[in-house]
């Protein structure tokens, strides 16, 4: 039985409670969202039996603010915010929503998904609103996140793979490019180029680093990230992370700032502290990393049917996968989340209507929901 037919039919956590609650033992479920639809944060939160441990972040600061609550019930959830003092200093109150349709999860069916409340300080009446969505699930524990590819102390990581993102954004090439591994393939404009130094990619910064591809770089987290064997993931893939933090992959080099990113900024420092404004945005993974038949699915497609079709194949190998112990079910799950699986069909028949006529474009994407990974 596939996983996607497993969860109709019950074998697999629902989009429920039990979803949250009933995985394994140290599985982190990863949202991200807003305060006051202002300040962007990421938080990572440990269900156990009625008991929630967990961190949070604004995006502006990069610095872990640590977390604990409980369920009130099967879908109320209460997580103060500790001082260094190991005190609540603020709270989060917030509901799992049955359905949200303004979320990426559109019209499903929702309990643990979408976290929807008010963050206050503690002896304030005045709240914020708070909006958070499951971006997915990984194994590991919120002291060691990134074992997967051996590192045992995450920070090691993070002061790196930051100092990266820091100077992609301020323009300083040179420290940008020490932190790159080498040698290292990427996709320009100008097509699949190898680097074996600094000084030979500094040479074609502007074609790799161009103002989209910074920009997209910017809208990714460097803390908390995803990971696999692989390595740590910033963004949807733009940029992969070794275990010491420096590059070993760039996808999407060269691209221009897709047209969604107008009039999207949004700021991202806490409540009361001074903001930088980002905008929200997604780009395809480059194609040389996908397997050939998918490539050539995305090959000259637009950016969002690119997308599409990689998301849709993906959700394909997910659907043959079993759900052979507990772990391997949760994780299949996660990645069913993530992906929005369950949204293919309200997505691909949105993008039907806006290329109606395109032939080339109807066309693969209905091949996309049959193509294996």
């Amino acid at each position: 039985m596939t996983a996607l037919v497993a969860l109709s039919a019950g074998l697999l956590p629902s989009p429920s409670w039990a979803a949250c609650t009933k995985v394994q033992p140290g599985w982190l479920w990863n949202y991200e969202g807003h305060i006051a639809g202002q300040h962007r944060i990421r938080m990572t939160l440990v269900f156990g039996q009625g008991e929630i441990t967990g961190v949070y972040f604004y995006a502006s600061q990069l610095k872990d603010i640590p977390l604990r609550g409980r369920l009130l019930d099967a879908t109320r959830v209460v997580l103060e915010e500790l001082d260094p003092a190991g005190q609540p200093s603020a709270r989060f109150e917030a509901e799992f929503p049955q359905t949200a349709p303004e979320s990426k999860f559109g019209s499903s069916e929702l309990q643990c998904e979408v976290i929807r409340g008010v963050w206050r300080k503690i002896g304030a009446e005045a709240a914020l609103p708070v909006v958070l969505e499951m971006e997915g699930g990984t194994a590991g524990s919120l002291k060691s996140r990134y074992g997967a590819i051996g590192v045992r102390d995450p920070e090691a990581l993070h002061r790196n793979s930051q100092a990266f993102w820091r100077a992609v954004q301020r323009e300083d090439r040179k420290a940008a490019a020490r932190l790159i591994r080498y040698p290292i393939r990427i996709d320009t404009a100008a097509g699949q180029r190898r680097y074996t130094s600094a000084e030979q990619l500094l040479a074609d910064y502007d074609l790799i680093f161009t103002p989209g591809f910074r920009e997209l770089i910017a809208q990714g987290l460097p803390r908390h990230m995803f990971v696999r064997d692989q390595g740590a993931m910033l963004g949807h893939g733009q940029v992969w992370f070794g275990a010491d933090g420096k590059v070993t992959a760039l996808n999407g080099a060269g691209m221009a700032a897709p047209a969604s990113l107008a009039g999207s900024a949004v700021k991202t420092a806490p409540p009361g502290g001074a903001g930088v404004s980002v905008a929200a945005a997604s780009a395809a993974p480059a194609a040389s990393d996908d397997p050939p038949a998918l490539a050539a699915l995305r090959q000259g497609m637009p950016t969002d049917v690119s997308d599409f079709i990689r998301r849709a194949v993906v959700c394909n190998h997910w659907a043959g996968e079993e759900p052979y112990d507990d772990e391997r079910r949760a994780q299949i799950h996660a990645a069913v989340q993530s992906l929005r699986c369950r949204a293919l069909d309200a997505d691909q028949a949105a993008l039907r209507t806006k290329y109606a006529g395109h032939a080339e474009v109807l066309g693969r994407l209905k091949r996309a929901r049959v193509t294996p990974l």
